[in-house]
């Protein structure tokens, strides 16, 4: 049967496992998807901008070219006009044609010369704001075969190189223009190196992307013109170029997701293992309780002392207390540690406690304990049968776990009608209030350690301090004052008046039984 179980569970561990690397690997590739993504985009914004600067300097050129025509002295078409016009073909970059017009009509231009006769200009596509005429594929009567985008303004054109941004392409990278129709409104397309197969969006906002088929588009206009630029990047492309991080991404994250579910599996079947070794301990008597006296401050006389529980599985290290017993809080079997203590206590100490009635021992209880019905008849049924008076046993609680005041109320109200004394430990970390400890009806408080540790110092929280103590004299409340460890704490708390007592390796380390014994019946000795 156990095999069978644990078949089962190596199982569900590799399954576990797999799911958690398959989480990975998706979160890991969406995640690395997104970036890819992001980052393409980002280089689609920076190449638009980089064609929107180089866009400024054709139009620029343009804008130079027909203005110096246009501002010529020369005869019209004369050989100084024909020179001129040359002169600024040959200087520019961009252009491949510069004429002269007269009332629409060109007569002459720097590559054809004068015309044998004149040529009307066609309708134009487009008119700008400025009043500059553009024709699209228009075919050069000065070079044959060849087309160009052609800009006219008043008496002057240029024929605009077709190819004018060879220079900034980029592999897998595609881009078009468009310019703004000032008369009509509609945006019209001026060049493109897009496939025919792909038509770029002409009603994408500047600074927008789109993704529309296989394509991912990026619109980019100029803040003084109205040119804008259109560029796009195929999707394939993209992951084709981030394949290999895709892949490292999915790699990865499958890695990081199988390593953190193996993480959390292994702590879960530590804590698995721990809790049943835990269980057994409790089965075979295995865990030991040793005692740390309390003092009173001004007799200095051992008047109780504190059951701690201690567990060194297999005679190792020990576990700390918090940790063990933490776990058990959790597993829902705390209540047995207490038992365990209480009758190891009432083992140990029965003898003593009759001896000295006034003598007591403090057992730490959790809130599992104090709202379980079956512990109050459990305690007395042990009490009973080893003959110890109840208020030789006292109960700690901690102030953290007085979170459910009216059940916690009533239950403590039980144990003290009975007999026992109840103590808040760790006070000072809840900072409960007077209203709600006067509810509680305790008997005493121990102020916490970390308080202790900061009488003598220049904390802020050494003031709390002295607030601890006049709120438990206003309640005519005991303090034990935990974590005494210096003869400078000691003498401060010996002078701070009340009915004091203190707890800490100053007075003592806890002890077994036998030690606690003799040290109680050593002081009673010393008073005879």
């Amino acid at each position: 049967m156990s095999l069978g179980r644990d078949w089962k569970m190596s199982v569900l561990c590799v399954v576990c496992i797999l799911a958690a690397a398959f989480v990975g690997s998706f979160v890991a590739s969406f995640v690395a998807s997104s970036v890819a993504m992001h980052t393409e985009k980002d280089a689609l914004v920076a190449y638009s901008n980089r064609l929107l600067i180089e866009d400024e300097r054709i139009a620029s050129n343009i804008t130079d070219a027909l203005n110096e025509v246009n501002a010529s002295t020369f005869p019209r078409c004369s050989a100084q006009e024909l020179g001129m016009m040359r002169r600024l073909l040959f200087r520019s970059p961009f252009l491949k044609d510069v004429g002269r017009l007269q009332n629409g009509m060109l007569y002459c231009s720097a590559v054809g010369g004068n015309l044998p006769a004149p040529l009307p200009s066609p309708k134009p596509d487009l008119v700008t704001s400025g009043g500059r005429r553009v024709y699209y594929n228009v075919p050069l009567g000065s070079v044959q075969g060849v087309r160009a985008q052609v800009v006219s303004f008043r008496d002057a054109n240029v024929a605009v190189d077709p190819d004018a941004f060879r220079n900034l392409r980029r592999e897998n990278m595609y881009y078009a223009g468009t310019v703004n129709n000032a008369s009509t409104g509609i945006s019209l397309q001026t060049f493109s190196t897009f496939p025919v197969e792909i038509v770029p969006p002409t009603h994408l906002l500047s600074g927008h992307s789109l993704e529309k088929g296989d394509v991912l588009f990026v619109a980019n206009c100029s803040a003084t013109r109205p040119d804008c630029v259109t560029v796009g990047m195929r999707l394939s492309d993209i992951w084709d170029s981030s394949r290999k991080i895709l892949l490292c991404a999915r790699i990865l994250g499958g890695l990081a997701g199988a390593y953190i579910a193996l993480s959390i599996l292994i702590l879960l079947r530590r804590q698995r293992s721990m809790s049943a070794q835990l269980r057994r301990a409790l089965r075979r008597g295995d865990l030991t309780v040793v005692y740390q006296p309390i003092v009173n401050l001004h007799s200095g006389r051992t008047v109780s002392a504190e059951a701690l529980v201690r567990w060194s599985p297999g005679g190792g290290h020990a576990i700390r207390p918090d940790v063990f017993v933490g776990l058990a809080e959790e597993q829902g079997f705390v209540g047995e540690i207490t038992r365990y203590v209480l009758k190891r206590v009432i083992r140990d100490t029965a003898a003593l406690l009759q001896e000295f009635p006034e003598f007591s021992i403090s057992v730490n209880m959790s809130v599992q304990d104090l709202l379980n019905p079956s512990f109050l008849p459990a305690v007395e049924r042990m009490l009973h049968r080893a003959n110890v008076n109840p208020k030789s046993i006292a109960f700690e609680l901690t102030e953290r776990s007085t979170d459910d005041p009216e059940r916690v109320t009533k239950a403590l109200a039980a144990l003290q009608q009975n007999g026992h004394a109840i103590y808040i430990d760790d006070f000072g970390t809840g900072y409960s209030s007077l209203s709600y400890l006067t509810q509680l009806s305790v008997d005493v408080l121990k102020v916490d350690r970390s308080f202790t540790n900061t009488i003598g110092t220049s904390s802020v929280t050494a003031s709390i301090v002295p607030q601890i103590l006049d709120m438990a004299k206003t309640l005519d409340l005991r303090v034990v004052v935990e974590g005494v460890e210096r003869k400078a704490q000691m003498d401060y708390l010996s002078q701070a008046g009340g009915e004091l007592y203190g707890q800490g390796w100053y007075f003592g380390r806890p002890v077994p039984a036998k030690n606690l014994i003799q040290r109680v019946r050593a002081e009673a000795a010393l008073t005879r």
